[in-house]
């Protein structure tokens, strides 16, 4: 103390320390040396002195406190609350409750040993009960049921792999049936064999078998249906369906299937309409099952030309008769055909095929229009040449 009064003089008017050489207070300016009792002096600066210790002595047990209760709140607090977690989880899990012990678990960290310990515990319980549930609905034949809960059970055991794995399998077989029962044989068989690499169930090489037959059959019942002509100049091979493409058929909508010599293959939507007057049309309109659709064809789209059809009386005639005698019975007509790309109009198509009546309008700029429903063997015509085209194309049907 007797150091630092040596060195430090206070201010009796403010309290401010000074060096002990110095005349003012060089706060408020006052004047160190008029006061010549001395001992006055040093009591006072003794006691502000006194002050700055009690003072100083407050602010490290602040302090103290303050660190104090930052430990409590940061480690301590979040220790005993996690204790607590644990208890209840513990319980929970006890009781059964394990929606609630999961829950609960869940909000634990996972670096304290005990708290992953409990978290897998309530986890591995949690998957035997799904593993049994489905067991239990395979046995039940109940697929459904056996999938939801096989999309919840994890691979960290070889039987929940198996299981997961005959889940997958049997969901296969039942796709594959669903696409066999429509006639979808070759998608049964991909069904099918994907179901064999995965887990082999009972019976399942006889199913690939089958629909491999049926399909094989499928494609020979279809190919029967199309008659090709061929292009020499183009080198293009045009498939058509027998079963509806007749040439001296005045009205038609079909599809065709162009084979190129570079074996690009294009399915082409063909409107044909031949009359005795022409109408040169360039606007489609569909009522489909009361659902209209409007087509403006660019110009050029639509080929004009004419043809004279012999009947078949006129022919006959005309070997008796003679040339002159065939000239009455001919016949001077019109032919428009559109030629159109099927992929701009494939949505088109399958409303036209999938409807109970679908009518065409033809219909030019001057106001003059033709109509007509599309027939039943149009529709299933161009549904082969779908077929035809797929079958072509990507190997099914």
């Amino acid at each position: 103390m007797e150091e630092k009064n040596e060195e430090i003089k206070y201010c009796p008017e403010c309290g401010e320390a000074n060096q002990n050489n110095s005349s003012y207070c060089w706060k408020c300016g006052y004047n160190l040396n008029q006061n010549p009792n001395n001992e006055e002096s040093e009591t006072i600066n003794n006691l502000l002195e006194e002050k700055s210790d009690r003072t100083n002595i407050s602010l490290i047990i602040f302090g103290v406190l303050f660190v104090l209760i930052v430990v409590f709140l940061v480690i301590i607090r979040p220790i005993l609350n996690n204790e607590k977690l644990y208890d209840e989880a513990k319980k929970a899990f006890d009781e059964k409750d394990i929606n609630t012990a999961k829950e609960i678990a869940l909000k634990l960290p996972d670096n304290i040993s005990k708290y992953a310990a409990v978290k897998n515990e309530i986890i591995e319980y949690e998957e035997e009960e799904l593993y049994k549930n489905i067991v239990d609905f395979l046995a039940k034949n109940d697929l459904s049921n056996a999938i939801q809960n096989a999309k919840q059970l994890s691979t960290r055991k070889d039987k929940y792999k198996e299981i997961k794995n005959e889940v997958k399998a049997k969901k296969l077989i039942q796709d594959g049936d669903n696409a066999f029962n429509i006639g979808k044989y070759k998608q049964a068989a991909s069904f099918y064999e994907q179901s064999k690499n995965i887990y082999h169930i009972k019976g399942i090489t006889k199913k690939i078998d089958k629909a491999n037959t049926y399909y094989k059959n499928q494609v020979a019942e279809l190919e029967e249906c199309f008659i090709y002509a061929y292009d020499e100049v183009e080198a293009v091979k045009s498939y058509f369906d027998k079963n509806i493409v007749n040439y001296l058929k005045k009205d038609l909508i079909y599809l065709r299937l162009d084979v190129m010599q570079n074996t690009r293959v294009a399915l082409r939507f063909i409107i044909n309409h031949v009359a005795s007057e022409s109408l040169y049309w360039s606007k489609m309109t569909y009522n489909i099952d009361g659902e209209i659709f409007q087509y403006e064809l660019p110009f050029g789209t639509v080929k004009e030309g004419d043809n004279i059809t012999e009947t078949l009386k006129a022919a006959e005639q005309a070997s008796f008769w003679g040339f002159d005698a065939l000239i009455p019975f001919m016949s001077y007509e019109f032919w428009t055909h559109a030629d159109l790309n099927y992929s701009d109009y494939s949505s088109l198509i399958h409303k036209i095929i999938n409807s109970n009546k679908a009518i065409i309008r033809l219909s030019n700029r001057n106001g003059d229009t033709f109509d007509r429903e599309i027939t039943t063997n149009e529709k299933e015509a161009m549904r082969r040449t779908e077929r035809y085209f797929m079958y072509v194309t990507k190997g099914g049907i």
